[in-house]
């Protein structure tokens, strides 16, 4: 759970660097959404309880959807997507991307990179996108995604210059990797969890 809470607490620092600021005499107001895909419930909300100065809401999806407009950023600081849902009506992407808008923090964890598979805005926003099926994208044809479950992953810190990562020593995590997934363009990369030889192994879902 340690190293879950890690890596969520540099999602969250990377949300508030570059979108909403907080009140320094309040805790960080996070809403986390899920749906779509099956994970270990207790041990995710806890970590998200256990962090210091975070007041943290869950919501599910589909129900989630209607409060994902503007508004919301008066009552959070950070949305934290950690969903694989779709797809979404031409309403509710254009509310979503109204609240992004607003400048309210977002934090695209683990599996949220396969959520809204045919929408390109949202895959561009959170900055990667899982495939689900062979496709054109940006122009070029692109293979189904993969997947290994249970790789230990030696993670590295790709720029310690950052303030967000700067103290950060190099860690270990065991979780999934992906493969053949694709990244925005121009993204900056703090964190590198994919060593060649991981990303040849991360080949066998279909």
């Amino acid at each position: 759970m340690n190293l879950l809470r890690r890596g969520v607490l540099l999602a969250l620092a990377v949300a508030l660097t570059f979108g909403a600021s907080r009140a320094a005499d309040r805790p960080l107001r996070a809403l986390v959404v899920y749906g779509g895909h099956g994970f270990p419930t207790n041990e995710f909300m806890a970590a998200f309880r256990a962090m210091p100065d975070v007041e943290v809401e869950f919501d599910q999806f589909p129900r989630v959807a209607a409060r994902l407009r503007p508004g919301l950023e008066g009552d959070f600081d950070v949305l934290v997507r950690y969903d694989m849902f779709g797809p979404a009506s031409e309403e509710e992407r254009r509310y979503f991307l109204a609240l992004i808008e607003t400048g309210i923090g977002l934090v695209a964890l683990h599996h949220a990179i396969a959520s809204h598979p045919d929408w390109p805005d949202y895959a561009r926003l959170i900055g990667g996108k899982y495939l689900l099926k062979p496709q054109v994208w940006e122009g070029a044809e692109r293979s189904k995604s993969t997947y290994s479950h249970g790789e230990t992953v030696p993670v590295r810190i790709a720029d310690r210059t950052h303030p967000i990562v700067r103290g950060v020593e190099d860690f270990i995590i065991h979780d999934e990797t992906y493969g053949g997934d694709v990244g925005g363009p121009g993204r900056p990369c703090l964190v590198d969890h994919r060593p060649p030889e991981i990303e040849s192994r991360a080949g066998v879902g279909s």
